[in-house]
């Protein structure tokens, strides 16, 4: 027997009330010599054990009811009491946890299956009884109630359910909808939560939120079962990660990817990983994996056609199939589109910043730039409409046009790189960064002598950087003569400003370097570079050292360039969405087994210019490839085929599937929660959980008996002496 409100047995010694209140009523009398009492001494000793014998009566009816009051307001609770003691039908509120590790099989049967065919059986038991009421709430993506009120209507809703699903359970919204539920049963007998679980670490440990929602269950007087139907041997090998070396590349660009995979089981496995790009096998590996051990495994590939490519990596099956796949998306292009604005040099002048990145940056047709040069007076928002890139090389004063065009084009997300060159400095570039609520500090150029100043590198993360982490090849960026620069000074209180080089002096104090390149994200979205020290023969020597200087400045556009259409990865649950630059008139979407449904595309244009953003499906349920054949409306009324693709992964934590340990359990449940089992068997039935019968009413009644019973009795007994 178990107690659902144990405080209550403090009480106990209230039990022994009536025996003390019979004590100290208890009559004294003198003694006092009499002839003729005698005769009534000798008729007293003859009834005076019938008397002590109904005292004793009344004495016990009155301490075994306040004994069972005590014990009712404790609720106590038994296994396998028939319902005719009960006394009435009993409510049941079922809730299985449908998180992806509920799909671990063990024996060919998956901890949601036998979760849902104990529940079945506990429902049968426990509310058979007519006006007996249930409910089913499942924990999933999101908790939901399938059904209340009859038992046979939710009988039928709890066989429906086939299969867990492939994220993370809501099982602490799960139990606030069955204690808004609950709360509809109070009108009758105390409902009793009963909750399948596997009891995974990743929903009980650390700052679960299920822990509160327990213990306001249990304020309400409502008790809880815990049933564990995990197996109790839950091996499993998952892909944890799976990551590129860059989200965007130009086509037949190597792609490096890294993968991540782990034992989570207490055996050695031999594991095989295969590497997919968009379906075609490219590349194996094959390892043994020691238990509670993890592998990293790198790959190459250099996807040779232009669009959103899938990648993704596949290791054997095990008892968990949901994890043993990984894939992302990549954005493969012909080439990054580029617009250049500069004046070129005038015949017989030395060249401009323009001349000097034209050279670097325009590489001809099939390089992986696509420039097209335009004039800073002649810079308009047409000019934009396809770019990624602007590169402003030391361009001079700008028009009104231009600057609205420049800040239409970052606020679609586009990437804009300003050279600061004799032409252009602080007056120059005013409205602009006016207009984009920038505040950057551009000195006037500064003359230096020899030995002249260097660049040193401030981020070393920044992408733009990354030839340059190579101790070898950093050289070529670091010492390389610069006779004169414009000094930047970022505002220390802007958290978006990033200092990536800075000027170095010799006598100079490291902390006195001024800036030479940062980057900065305006309020109203894009990215935007300012750089002090571009390519320029007449301030330093950048051109006689282009294999520095080229790989720098390629890398620092793709560094700008806007984020690819889709999302890397979005885990499961999670929307589908997409970036375009035209609206689409139709879309077809297909889940990762080639199925084709309708979807209700939702659009929206927060600003005129801005990239249109395209929510495929709210929810992604399982994890996998997603493509979607879309048409894009082009200006000219032209339609004009894309093809999206998102990978949608499993949440890493569910691949974890150790239980939590007891006695973080024991330290954490409130009172009137017990565990109920510890796990299923490999391939074998355990039986379902006992009913735990609420035994209060059928104590109240008893106590109102004896109540009864005594009044009478003390009635009877009092008429009867007096006589």
């Amino acid at each position: 027997m178990s107690f659902a409100a144990p405080w209550m047995l403090w009480a106990l010694p209230a039990a022994a009330l009536p025996v003390v209140i019979h004590l100290l009523r208890r009559r004294r009398f003198d003694r006092v010599p009499w002839a003729a009492m005698e005769f009534l001494r000798r008729a007293a000793r003859r009834t005076r054990r019938r008397v002590l014998l109904e005292d004793l009566l009344l004495l016990t009816l009155r301490t075994a009811a306040v004994l069972l009051a005590v014990l009712a307001l404790a609720r106590p609770g038994a296994e396998e009491v028939p319902k005719l003691l009960t006394g009435a039908a009993h409510s049941e509120i079922l809730v299985l946890d449908a998180s992806l590790s509920m799909r671990h099989a063990a024996g060919g049967v998956s901890a949601f299956e036998r979760a849902r065919d104990r529940a079945a059986e506990l429902l049968d038991e426990s509310v058979a009884a007519e006006g007996g009421r249930a409910a089913l709430v499942t924990a999933g993506l999101v908790a939901e109630r399938r059904a209340a009120g009859d038992p046979g209507e939710v009988r039928a809703a709890l066989l429906e359910l086939s299969e867990a699903g492939f994220g993370r359970g809501d099982l602490a919204g799960a139990l606030e909808a069955a204690r808004r539920t609950a709360e509809g049963f109070l009108d009758g007998p105390p409902p009793r939560v009963t909750v399948f679980t596997d009891l995974q670490t990743a929903a009980w440990a650390g700052e679960s939120e299920v822990f509160p929602a327990l213990q306001r269950l249990t304020a309400m007087g409502v008790a809880v079962d815990l049933v564990d139907v995990g197996a109790p041997v839950r091996d499993n090998v998952a892909v944890v990660e799976w990551s590129a070396s860059r989200r965007r590349l130009v086509r037949g660009d190597v792609l490096e990817l890294t993968a991540r995979v782990r034992n989570f089981g207490d055996r050695e496995t031999a594991v095989v990983g295969e590497a997919y790009l968009d379906g075609d096998r490219f590349a194996r590996r094959s390892e043994p994996l020691a238990p509670d051990a993890s592998v990293e495994w790198t790959f190459s590939v250099s996807p040779e056609a232009a669009g959103l490519r899938a990648v993704e990596l596949r290791i054997g099956h095990d008892a968990l199939l949901a994890d043993d796949a990984r894939a992302l998306v990549v954005e493969v292009v012909e080439a990054v589109p580029v617009v250049l604005v500069g004046e070129p040099a005038r015949p017989g002048h030395p060249p401009t910043v323009a001349d000097s990145l034209a050279g670097f940056l325009d590489l001809g047709e099939d390089a992986p730039l696509g420039v097209a040069q335009v004039r800073p007076g002649r810079l308009s928002a047409r000019d934009l409409e396809d770019a990624d890139v602007v590169v402003l090389a030391d361009p001079g004063p700008l028009d009104a046009p231009a600057v609205e065009a420049l800040i239409r084009f970052l606020g679609r997300g586009g990437g804009v790189l300003v050279a600061l060159g004799p032409e252009t400095g602080a007056l120059e570039l005013e409205p602009l960064l006016r207009a984009l609520d920038v505040t950057v500090e551009i000195g006037s150029p500064l003359a230096t002598e020899a030995p002249h100043a260097r660049l040193a590198i401030a981020d070393p993360d920044h992408p733009a950087l990354r030839f340059f982490t190579d101790p070898r090849w950093r050289p070529l960026l670091t010492e390389v003569p610069i006779r004169t620069f414009r000094p930047l000074r970022p505002d220390p209180a802007d958290a978006s400003a990033r200092v990536v080089l800075r000027f170095r002096r010799e006598g100079a104090p490291d902390d006195e370097a001024e800036a030479a390149l940062v980057e900065v994200t305006p309020p109203g979205g894009g990215r935007l570079v300012l750089y002090g020290a571009p390519p320029d023969p007449r301030w330093n020597r950048f051109e006689e050292v282009p294999g520095g200087t080229l790989p720098f400045l390629f890398d620092l556009v793709f560094a700008l360039t806007p984020p690819p259409t889709v999302p890397a990865a979005v885990e499961v649950g999670a929307p589908l969405e997409a970036r375009l630059t035209r609206p689409p008139t139709e879309v077809v979407l297909r889940d990762p087994d080639g199925t084709a449904f309708p979807v209700r595309t939702e659009l929206a244009v927060t600003e005129e210019g801005e990239r249109i953003r395209l929510r495929a499906l709210d929810r992604a349920s399982r994890p996998g490839v997603w493509r979607a054949d879309a048409r894009l409306l082009e200006p000219d009324g032209s339609e004009l085929e894309r093809a999206l693709r998102w990978a949608v992964v499993t949440p890493p934590a569910e691949s974890d599937l150790r239980p939590v340990l007891p006695a973080v359990l024991a330290e954490r449940l409130p009172d009137g929660v017990r565990v109920v089992g510890s796990g299923g068997d490999d391939g074998a039935e355990s039986p379902p959980p006992q009913l735990r019968a609420d035994l209060s009413l059928l104590l109240w009644r008893v106590v109102l008996v004896l109540f009864g019973a005594e009044t009478l009795l003390a009635a009877f007994l009092d008429r009867r002496r007096r006589r």
